[in-house]
């Protein structure tokens, strides 16, 4: 499995009604639950870098499928990622959409296809041109769960409804919006 990173950016967007430093807490918090999932997935190796890699050729695992995650998707669970991780053995490629225009996670069961991709224009950049360049190739497509994109502050409250129970983004949120009251 390989983890999109960009760890520093949507923290910028949650800045209102949220301050900067509420912002980032709120941002670091979502990413070290959507790590969490992750790292519960057995047996998937867990690469983090730059999306410009995603699935670049790996001499060490040839033919093995590969999945990128969002990197603040709180309320992913190891078992949203199974279920992905799962598809891949039926389908071509697994697409999980955003509320937004983007996803959370796109997989190719063979990532070499993942070549084709880089060379489409904006083909990684939103859930729609994914779908659009997957099905250019003649992939078959599997879609996933829509999940609540992190777009602004006022989306925070809403992910943290839909997070379990003593997630450290649900938590975070909950101390900073007692202070905030």
């Amino acid at each position: 499995m390989q983890v999109v990173s960009d760890l520093c950016g949507p923290a910028s967007r949650l800045d209102r009604p949220w301050t900067a430093v509420q912002a980032a807490m709120i941002a670091a918090a979502a990413t070290a639950d959507t790590m969490r999932a992750v790292r519960a997935m057995p047996g998937w190796p867990i690469e983090i870098g730059p999306l410009a890699y995603a699935f670049a050729p790996r001499a060490d695992q040839p033919g093995t499928g590969a999945l990128l995650v969002a990197p603040q998707v709180p309320q992913l669970s190891a078992a949203l990622l199974a279920d992905a991780a799962e598809l891949l053995g039926e389908f071509d490629a697994v697409l999980g959409p955003t509320t937004g225009a983007g996803w959370w996670a796109f997989g190719l069961r063979d990532p070499a296809h993942g070549a084709a991709l880089r060379t489409m224009p904006g083909a990684l950049s939103s859930a729609g041109a994914l779908t659009v360049a997957a099905l250019r190739l003649g992939l078959r497509v599997a879609m996933l769960p829509t999940l609540r994109e992190l777009a602004n502050g006022a989306d925070v409250p809403v992910v943290a409804g839909h997070c379990p129970p003593g997630s450290e983004f649900a938590v975070t949120v909950a101390h900073l919006s007692r202070g905030r009251g």
